[in-house]
Parts: C-alpha cells; structure tokens; sequence
C-alpha cells in the first residue's frame, strides 16, 4: 500500500502538469483571439480597398455566377446588390464575352484586359475595360472582374478628333458655313440627347437672326429673330450679359417664358448658351445646346461647349478677315486699273503684272 506521502506527491506532479496544460491551452486560446482579430481587421480592410474602388468590382464563380460585387458595380449598372446573386456574368455585357472558368488553367493566371460594351439594368449601354484575373481560394477558383466605364474618355478623344479636324478646316480655308455645321455635329456627338444651335447675330438690328443647326425641328426653327432680353431664352440673356447662361428647367424657368410653348412642344429640358466673342470685342453669335435628359445637368456640357464656343470665334474671324482682304483686294485691283498712268509691276527684273493703260500705250 503506497504511502501518504507518495501520493501527495503524485498528486502534485499530476496538478503541475495540469496546471501547465492550462497555460498552454490559455496561450493558444489567445493566440486563436488574436489570428481572429488580424483575420478580422484583414477582411475589413480588404473591403474597404474593394468598396472604396472606383471601378465595379466583381466576384466569378466557377459556374460563372456572381456571388459578389462592390457598391461601384449596383450604381455603374442601376442593379441592387441581391439582383446580382447567381447573375450570370455574360449578362453584363452587350456581345458574348465567354470565360471557360471550369477548365481554366492556372498558369495562365494573370490579368486579361478586354474592351467591351456593357449593358446597364434599363437597357443603355456603355463602353468599358474589363479587367479579369482568375484567383484560386482552396479547391475552388474565383474570377474577378474589374470593370470600368470609358464613356467620357472616349467622348473626350472623339472631341479631340473633331476639333483636330475643324481646325484642319480653318487652316484649308472652308466655307464657314461648312465649319459651323462641323462644330455642331461635334457637340451633338459629345453630348448624349443633346441638340446643338448656332445663332449669328447682327450688329445693326442688334438681334440674332440666321441659324447653324443639324436636327433642330422645323418648327423650332421659326422662332424668328431673337432680341436680348431677360424673357427671350438663354440665348437673349446671353447676348445681354455677354456671358454664359445655364438653365436648368425651360419650363418653370422665366427667362424662356416668350418660348415656353416651344420647349414643351419639343421635350426641352434644359439649356446653355454661350457668346461668341472675337479678339476685337465685337459678338459674333451665339452657341447654344439643349438637352432632352431631365438628369442631365448643363453644367456638364462645359468642355465641349467651350471647345465649340472657341472654334466658331476662329471660324468666324478668319472668314470675316477674308472677307475684308477680298474686299482690300478688290479695291487695289479697281484703283490699278482706272489710272491713266501705266504701271508696271516688275520681279526679279522681270515683269509680273501691268495695268491695262500700260497694253494701251
């Protein structure tokens, strides 16, 4: 029979071993609470990083349906968070843009960059690079999609290539006529649902009469001369005030109260006119865009309308500074040719020009 105190003894082995079990235990335990923590504040940072993103973001099963998206992707394709789960991806994009996820091979891991068309929930649909990049989370493999709006970039290069070519224009002496069509076509293409005029104005009677227009209705045309004023559109308070004028709502706005008919009749929501001023201080005309979008705001229109506004000055200068040479021309050639002297124009000791007296004498 084993003594008392071998059994105390035993007893306090058993308890140390007990005790440094316990301390182990309580060391892995916070150990797990601090991998949980780091785990935790990982996931929120990495959605941060994800919701902070401008490009929509998504998340590609290997059966190709969404299981995840950013809130970039609900507001750049109008779909609420829970419409996307088990989307398939295909039906974000105009034409068949197909990724055979299942037999994917990771080595081609990477990302493969795409421009496409992408289609929003009320049907318009938009321009955009598609980023993909396969990802592998245990056995299963994930493909994200970077998508990214390029509709303003592409307007802006179309903008550029418009205004590249007007000014080729300018420089190769077109009629001016055939320039401010030009201009307007460039506006229009630039601004979605957009119309774009061009009024000249006359100095003498202090109005604005002839018209450039593409698509302006023909009714809308015959809005006759328009004089400066604060009830006769933006585009008389532009002559006014010399000055840009934006207005947000044509039918409650007072300064087209003479035209409030016509903008209804038309679906005319919105409008800027800005004008043309030469280099000599003299007004030109008037452009003028107007929009059929309620939500789109005029203040938007800014470059390209600048850009308009600054090609039909030059257009005009330079036609009006024509003009006046030809006229300077003219004059010269009459005066040549009613004096009773000859004259005789010589270069390089070789005669060039003479009047018709010289042929006479």
């Amino acid at each position: 029979m084993p003594k008392q105190t071998d059994i105390e003894n035993k007893l306090r082995t058993d308890f140390a071993d007990l005790y440094d079990w316990i301390g182990s235990l309580e060391n892995e335990l916070a150990q797990c609470r601090t991998n949980e923590l780091k785990f935790i504040e990982s996931q929120e940072r990495y959605r941060s990083l994800v919701e902070g993103a401008l490009d929509a973001i998504f998340e590609v099963d290997d059966n190709g349906c969404i299981i995840d998206c950013n809130t970039a992707a609900t507001h750049l394709f109008q779909y609420g968070a829970d419409e996307f789960n088990n989307m398939n991806y295909q039906q974000l994009f105009v034409q068949s843009y197909h990724v055979d996820l299942p037999h994917a091979k990771m080595r081609h891991a990477g990302t493969t960059a795409s421009e496409l068309w992408c289609m929003r929930k009320d049907g318009s649909m938009f321009p955009a690079e598609v980023h993909n990049l396969y990802q592998k989370f245990g056995e299963s493999k994930r493909l994200l999609f970077y998508i990214r709006d390029v509709s303003e970039h592409k307007k802006s290069e179309l903008l550029l290539t418009s205004q590249n070519r007007i000014l080729e224009f300018i420089a190769r002496g077109h009629p001016v006529d055939q320039i401010l069509d030009a201009i307007v076509v460039m506006v229009e293409a630039s601004v979605d649902k957009s119309m774009c005029v061009i009024h000249s104005y006359n100095p003498v009677s202090q109005e604005l009469d002839d018209v450039r227009f593409v698509r302006m209705p023909a009714n809308f045309r015959n809005f006759g001369k328009i004089t400066p004023g604060h009830r006769n559109g933006s585009m008389g308070l532009a002559v006014l005030k010399r000055e840009t004028v934006f207005s947000h709502n044509l039918r409650n706005d007072p300064i087209w109260q003479n035209f409030r008919n016509e903008v209804k009749e038309f679906g005319l929501y919105s409008s800027v006119s800005s004008p043309i001023i030469l280099s000599n201080g003299d007004l030109a005309g008037v452009l003028s865009v107007f929009n059929f979008d309620p939500e789109k705001y005029t203040t938007q229109l800014r470059k390209p309308l600048d850009v308009a506004v600054h090609l039909s000055g030059i257009a005009i200068e330079r036609q009006r500074s024509q003009s006046e040479l030809n006229m300077r021309k003219a004059w010269y050639k009459t005066l040549f040719e009613s004096t009773h002297d000859a004259i005789f124009i010589f270069k390089n000791r070789t005669c060039i020009d003479c009047n018709r007296r010289a042929t006479e004498i």
